[in-house]
């Protein structure tokens, strides 16, 4: 006569909700890492290459000169940086902004005022960072969700007194709850 052990039906059940669950969980992760989706709220998702004729939109020099400085005071050299004019962020963006990451670059709108340019790239170098650390802008958007990631590159800005305006409803760094300042301090080992 051969022994059969009672089948545990809870620990079948535990481990069929188990697998269940990872593989939505796996499921949710894929379709987030697809989306490729650009670090702008609520933004439709666009081409990965600017749609920009050369030259070039027409910069002004302290456009120029407070991008430079953004990068000198973060630390940021590495990404590239575009400028499109509005009419071309409009299109690409279906509204209105003065600055968004893409992979492997940021993109500042040329009418934005010389004195918010530093503190515009500077929230930009953020979303940089917060994709470096995170590995990608989906996976950032998975870490952070949508608000607060914005509200971290906001924090990132204002960490470097080159914020001017306000945004996310950070105009200053006390603006910003102790989890955003760890968090935008935390960033800092991830300019290049």
């Amino acid at each position: 006569m051969v022994f059969k052990k009672p089948r545990d039906w809870a620990l079948d059940l535990a481990l069929a909700l188990t697998a269940g669950i990872a593989l939505l969980a796996v499921m949710m992760v894929a379709v987030v890492l697809a989306t490729g989706a650009p670090c702008v709220a609520d933004a439709p998702e666009r081409p990965q290459e600017p749609k920009i004729t050369a030259p070039g939109p027409k910069v002004q020099d302290c456009q120029t000169r407070e991008l430079a400085k953004a990068r000198d005071i973060t630390g940021e050299h590495e990404v590239r940086v575009d400028w499109v004019t509005p009419e071309a962020a409009n299109r690409e963006l279906q509204g209105e902004a003065a600055g968004w990451t893409e992979p492997g670059r940021v993109v500042i709108v040329t009418d934005t005022p010389c004195e918010y340019v530093a503190a515009v790239a500077a929230h930009e170098f953020g979303h940089v960072a917060q994709n470096r650390s995170a590995g990608s802008i989906p996976q950032a958007y998975w870490r952070y969700g949508a608000k607060e990631m914005e509200r971290v590159a906001q924090c990132f800005a204002t960490a470097f007194d080159l914020h001017t305006y306000e945004a996310y409803g950070v105009t200053v760094w006390t603006d910003c709850t102790g989890y955003e300042k760890a968090a935008a301090s935390e960033l800092l080992k991830w300019v290049r």
